[in-house]
C-alpha cells in the first residue's frame, strides 16, 4: 500500500523508504507518496515546498539543496532520480517526471517560471511495427547552474541547458543548448550567444561573465 506523508519530518519505514529533511524546511499543502520500496528524499536547509506533490516509485531518489522554493509536482519512477541544487526558485506549478532509470539534474541558482514541464519520457513507448524495436527510449535531462527558464517551457527527453542560459517563454527544448546564450522557439535554438542574466540590477554573478581582452 502507498504511504502518504503530509508533513516534512524525518521518516523511515520497513520498506526502506526514508525522508531526511532539515528542520528549517517545510511542506505546505502538498504530500510525499512512497508507492513501493527502497526510495529516499533528502532535503536541505530553508526549503519551502508549497502545494508540491512528490511521488516516488521503487528504488527512486530525490535530493533538494538549500534555500529552494518549489511548487508543482515531482514524479520519480523505477530506479530514477532527481537532483536539485541550491537556491532553485519556481514561480508556480513546475512538473518534473523522471522514469525508466533516468535522471533530471538541476544546478544551483536557477529560476523556473510558471507552468514548466521537465520530463524524461514521452509517456508511452513507440515501436517499429516490423522490427519491434523501441523508437523513443527515455533519456535523462541536465540543467546547469544560473539558468533562467521562462513560462510554459517544455523540456523533453535528452534536453540539456548550459550555465547562465535563458530559455524563452513557450520554447520546447529537445537537444543540448550551450552556456551563456538566449534560446527560443520550437524546437529551441540559440538566438543570442555571449550573454548572462541577473535576478535584479543590483546583482552581479561574476563567474558567468567573460573576461575583457
Amino acid at each position: 500500500m502507498p504511504v502518504e506523508l503530509v508533513e516534512l519530518a524525518a521518516y523511515a519505514d520497513e520498506n526502506n523508504n526514508i525522508v531526511d529533511a532539515a528542520s528549517t524546511s517545510v511542506l505546505r499543502g502538498g504530500k510525499i507518496v512512497f508507492n513501493e520500496f527502497g526510495s529516499s528524499v533528502h532535503i536541505g536547509e530553508g526549503v519551502t515546498l508549497a502545494k508540491c506533490d512528490i511521488i516516488l516509485g521503487r528504488n527512486s531518489r530525490l535530493t533538494i539543496g538549500n534555500n529552494c522554493r518549489i511548487s508543482g509536482s515531482i514524479i520519480i519512477g523505477y530506479e530514477s532520480f532527481i537532483s536539485i541544487g541550491n537556491s532553485l526558485n519556481v514561480t508556480s506549478n513546475v512538473s518534473m517526471r523522471a522514469v525508466e532509470s533516468t535522471s533530471i539534474e538541476i544546478g544551483d541558482d536557477c529560476l523556473l517560471g510558471s507552468n514548466i514541464s521537465i520530463r524524461t519520457t514521452d509517456g508511452h513507448p513507440i515501436y517499429d511495427a516490423v522490427s519491434r524495436q523501441r523508437l523513443n527510449p527515455s533519456q535523462s535531462i541536465a540543467i546547469g547552474s544560473h539558468v533562467w527558464i521562462a513560462d510554459d517551457v517544455l523540456l523533453l527527453k535528452g534536453a540539456e541547458v548550459g550555465n547562465a542560459t535563458v530559455v524563452g517563454a513557450r520554447s520546447v527544448v529537445t537537444k543540448p543548448i550551450p552556456s551563456n546564450c538566449v534560446a527560443v522557439g520550437n524546437p529551441a535554438r540559440v538566438v543570442k550567444p555571449g550573454v548572462t542574466w541577473e535576478h535584479s540590477p543590483r546583482h552581479r554573478t561574476e563567474q558567468y561573465y567573460f573576461l575583457q581582452s
